[in-house]
């Protein structure tokens, strides 16, 4: 059996998307990491409310918290990435079968 594995840079993660749960919407909202304040409050295609501004729940607190952690860690990454004195580096691992698409993708190559 072959396995498939993609490797990234961790400096290489330069946007967070955010993307709706709602079956009918799935919209996406962007955010460059260099550019990041704070988590999206609505959905840009269906207006939910994914973080209330004035009024967070304890729920709400604890997902502001982890994204803007997650990107002050994202942050962090590349800038230890380009420092040439940083005596390793740091590299993702993505499991192809876990990446959507990819294994159609595959497939119609293979039949060209």
């Amino acid at each position: 059996m072959i396995e498939k594995r993609f490797i990234v840079n961790a400096a290489d993660l330069t946007v967070v998307r955010f993307e709706c749960t709602n079956p009918k919407c799935r919209a996406t909202a962007t955010v460059r990491v260099a550019e990041f304040s704070h988590p999206p409050t609505h959905c840009p295609g269906c207006r939910t409310e994914w973080i209330s501004p004035r009024l967070m729940s304890e729920e709400e607190k604890r997902r502001d918290f982890v994204v803007r952690e997650l990107v002050r860690t994202l942050r962090g990454l590349a800038t230890m990435a380009g420092d040439p004195d940083t005596p390793f580096r740091i590299r993702l691992e993505l499991d192809h079968d876990a990446i959507p698409g990819a294994a159609l993708e595959e497939k119609q190559r293979a039949q060209m």
